[in-house]
């Protein structure tokens, strides 16, 4: 079993490692769907990096839309996911990264958001 899980994650970086589109075609893609952000919006969100500042819009074209909100206070938490090998072999969720908003802006973040599984664009 552990071994049959090996080759299908092997299998599955190897199909999606030529998934990507270049830089490049990702600005094009922004700025055609978001006209009204400048260059420099532009450029951070195709960066992919969720920072402080940026607008809950912004979030969404990079990591997609949340896998859990909930309320702390006066802020929206926005929970996504990464997937952990299970004892028996199976993929299940855990919360890997965490953004916290407040007015519709990101004020802070916390977790590692290289670990999110994100949609495929």
């Amino acid at each position: 079993m552990r071994r049959t899980m090996i080759v299908f994650i092997m299998a599955v970086t190897v199909v999606f490692s030529g998934c990507g589109i270049s830089r490049e075609a990702r600005i094009q893609q922004i700025r055609s769907q978001y006209p009204q952000w400048d260059q420099a919006t532009v450029e951070r969100v195709a960066a992919g990096r969720v920072e402080v500042g940026m607008t809950e819009e912004m979030v969404v074209e990079i990591l997609g839309k949340p896998w859990q909100v909930a309320r702390e206070g006066k802020r929206d938490v926005w929970t996504y996911m990464t997937h952990v090998t299970g004892a028996w072999g199976e993929l299940r969720p855990v919360p890997a990264f965490f953004v916290y908003l407040e007015g519709g802006k990101v004020e802070e973040i916390r977790g590692d958001q290289r670990r999110v599984v994100t949609p495929l664009r």
